[in-house]
């Protein structure tokens, strides 16, 4: 059946990666992790903390990544608890365990205090996160075993260079999902925002199970794969099944991936500033900064680097 309101509460995930991920962004993430780079002034990650603490019924934050020769991260995590008053933690992959892996690994610490479903977040896109609505909708479409995921149209040229979505539009249900196509499929891509509801551990178990046993079969004495990619093992997988609906935003949304990238995240955040929060911007007059234009509306929606 649809995701009943049986708990009042959410989690969020947010996947930071590791240095051995955004190797496109260097050099400027040669001296701090990526998730931390300042974007529009204050790391590249608070932005979608920020938006997370706006959903009345979270409880906690995860950052899940694999930087584990500093701690930054652990730092970072705490000084995030202190700003915004809720649970922020960071978990340690003992290696890259793909957008998936990472999750299943960590899964009875995301279960804890059980949740009703919680959001999970890519760490290296720009937007903004429209996750009450997108919370409104999974609530209304997806089943408790289901994964809501947000889409947002991009041309023919820019769609081959993401996961591409087919919905039934009516319904909403995603009938098939190809990550990063050779032809076109669809002009609605995958912006890497999700919901999961808690039951989408046991298809996750099931493709851990079947992963470990075709690697036994090839090669007993080699180490286990755990490593699962959502997007291309159990996205794909479920497509078609009922149990994923993808939430479109006509919002601004972009990756931020190489370091040309993160010009066009500031520019995006500064003018979603200027609407939304004007007193985080400096003003022009005597003894201040002096502006010279600013970024139109009408570049407001898709950037895709």
């Amino acid at each position: 059946g649809v995701c009943q309101l049986t708990f009042l509460s959410m989690k969020a995930v947010i996947l930071v990666g590791g240095p051995q991920k955004g190797t496109r962004f260097r050099p400027l993430s040669l001296e701090v992790p990526k998730p931390l780079f300042p974007i529009a002034g204050q790391p590249m990650i608070q932005h979608h903390i920020e938006a997370c603490v706006q959903v009345p019924e979270l409880r906690e934050i995860i950052l899940i990544g694999s930087y584990g020769t500093s701690d930054q991260m652990r730092r970072f995590a705490q000084q995030a608890q202190k700003e915004f008053s809720i649970p922020v933690r960071y978990l340690q992959e003992h290696e890259s365990l793909g957008t998936a892996g990472g999750i299943y690994h960590f899964r009875d610490q995301i279960l804890a205090g059980s949740p009703e479903c919680f959001f999970l977040l890519n760490c290296d896109i720009c937007c903004n996160f429209p996750l009450a609505d997108l919370l409104k909708f999974h609530r209304e479409h997806t089943t408790d075993d289901g994964i809501t995921m947000m889409g947002t149209e991009a041309n023919r040229k820019q769609a081959v260079n993401y996961g591409c979505i087919v919905e039934n539009s009516e319904t909403h249900e995603v009938l098939h999902y190809v990550e990063k196509p050779e032809t076109f499929v669809s002009n609605v891509i995958n912006t890497g925002v999700y919901i999961l509801s808690p039951n989408t551990f046991h298809h996750m178990g099931s493709i851990f199970k079947q992963n470990y046993e075709a690697n036994y079969r090839e090669s007993p004495m080699s180490p286990v794969a755990d490593r699962i990619s959502l997007e291309q093992d159990v996205i794909s997988l479920l497509a078609g099944t009922g149990k994923i609906h993808v939430y479109k935003t006509e919002r601004f949304w972009s990756q931020i991936k190489t370091a040309g990238s993160a010009i066009y995240a500031n520019r995006l955040y500064l003018a979603r500033f200027r609407q939304s929060s004007p007193e985080r911007l400096s003003a022009s007059g005597e003894g201040q900064p002096t502006i010279i234009g600013f970024f139109s509306n009408e570049m407001l929606r898709i950037y895709c680097c």
